[in-house]
């Protein structure tokens, strides 16, 4: 009888040990793992066109994302960093929905509007990219960079001469004739538009400001002039 009754309070000090340490567990992964573990599926799916150095090294990347130590605002650089990954492998689905989440937690940082524009315009949504580029340049407003995207957007996606000359214009204003904006104006007249007049003068702003490349320029004012000869 009193080994029966041994026996049975040891049974239920055993379990009670073990809800115990069950309980010590689970308050230890609570306040250790990143919120974002619960709250988004930040995994990974890899295509299986990839060879197995490229799976490898989207998974390196996978695991220095997930073990990053600054992870940003609400971890919104963490969800960056895995849409940018999954751009990488051709997944812009997946890209879109953690640039949105990256967004949500970081509304003011324009990067996340802009690299959620060009997932967008990789799945050919185009009105859903220009509005986050939009939102980038509202966020970010003396950013050229982000208007020359619209603009090669609307040349070579959308095929929207009239529009992209429009980005173009609005980028040259907003960074005081940046020499990147010059140039991709330059290219866009002279390729594009077929303006070789005014694709010329650009291409002369170039030369004139741009000393170390003077002579790269020079020649590409020739071969437009030929082409106007040539008509």
């Amino acid at each position: 009888m009193f080994g029966n009754l041994n026996s049975s309070k040891l049974r239920l000090t055993f379990v009670g040990l073990v809800v115990i340490i069950g309980a010590a567990i689970a308050v230890y992964f609570y306040l250790n793992i990143p919120l974002w573990y619960f709250k988004y599926d930040t995994g990974i799916n890899l295509p299986s066109h990839l060879s197995e150095q490229e799976r490898q090294q989207f998974t390196d990347r996978w695991h220095e994302i997930l073990n990053m130590s600054d992870r940003g605002r609400n971890d919104s650089l963490l969800y960056n960093d895995i849409g940018i990954l999954r751009s990488g492998y051709g997944d812009y689905q997946g890209a879109v929905r953690a640039f949105n989440l990256a967004r949500s937690k970081n509304p003011q940082d324009a990067r996340f509007s802009r690299n959620l524009a060009i997932a967008y315009a990789n799945l050919n949504n185009f009105a859903e990219a220009e509005q986050a580029f939009r939102e980038a340049f509202r966020l970010a407003p003396i950013q050229p960079e982000y208007w020359l995207e619209l603009g090669e957007l609307y040349s070579f996606k959308i095929q929207d001469k009239e529009k992209a000359r429009l980005f173009y214009l609005e980028a040259l204003e907003r960074s005081s004739q940046n020499l990147n904006v010059v140039k991709a104006y330059a290219n866009f007249l002279g390729d594009i538009e077929k303006d070789y007049s005014e694709a010329i003068k650009h291409w002369q702003i170039l030369a004139d400001k741009d000393k170390k490349n003077q002579v790269d320029y020079l020649a590409k004012i020739e071969e437009l002039k030929l082409r106007i000869d040539g008509r």
